[in-house]
């Protein structure tokens, strides 16, 4: 159930990171699911929004695998 490409992280100039789900499983932070990407009417799947990220998080990916992220340099 985990994609290939399942969500997407950003760092922005501040050092601020970002999470954005790109999958049609599922992506949660902290145990609590993200917008999830949608899959259009011509089924083609569009990202969900990107959200901020906690310097500090567990990041699911569709109920399977657990990543601890830890952003050492978060500002």
């Amino acid at each position: 159930k985990v994609s290939r490409e399942h969500l997407r992280l950003r760092v922005d100039p501040g050092g601020r990171f970002f999470i954005q789900d790109v999958s049609l499983w599922g992506t949660s932070v902290d145990g609590k699911p993200i917008l999830p990407a949608v899959k259009s009417a011509e089924g083609v799947t569009q990202p969900g929004p990107e959200q901020a990220l906690p310097a500090r998080a567990r990041i699911g990916l569709a109920d399977t695998v657990v990543i601890d992220f830890e952003a050492t340099n978060a500002k």
